[in-house]
């Protein structure tokens, strides 16, 4: 008999487990070891299911959108390092930065037809 087995969810990481190589891999030994009493009989198929790694991927990729030629491997550097917590953080941080740059940019520059005077409709802009 054909039997198809998706590994993916709970059997790459447990709840509360980190997202990591190692302990993604003794997960997959662990299922593997008892499916082989199933693959002495039957054939089987493993395939891959879309477990709680496809939402970390999401949020990842969220984080820089836009910027994905550099923000990208970046962000894929640091998620791989300190977990995807680090890089939601850093694309906060970098949200911030770039708000504060242009509202810094925004007050040193101004806008020449947006005066204190235009924008009460007292005046006209020269």
């Amino acid at each position: 008999m054909r039997i198809v087995v998706a590994l993916g969810g709970n059997a790459l990481l447990q709840r509360g487990e980190k997202p990591d190589c190692d302990v993604q891999e003794a997960n997959v030994a662990r299922a593997v070891h008892a499916l082989a009493p199933l693959a002495a009989e039957h054939e089987l198929v493993i395939t891959h299911g879309n477990g709680p790694q496809v939402g970390v991927l999401a949020l990842q990729s969220v984080v820089l959108i836009g910027s994905t030629p550099i923000g990208g491997p970046i962000l894929g550097v640091v998620c791989e390092a300190w977990g995807a917590r680090a890089g939601l953080l850093l694309g906060g941080v970098a949200c911030l930065v770039a708000a504060v740059v242009g509202a810094w940019v925004t007050t040193r520059i101004g806008h020449p037809a947006r005066t204190a005077d235009t924008v009460a409709g007292l005046g006209h802009p020269s």
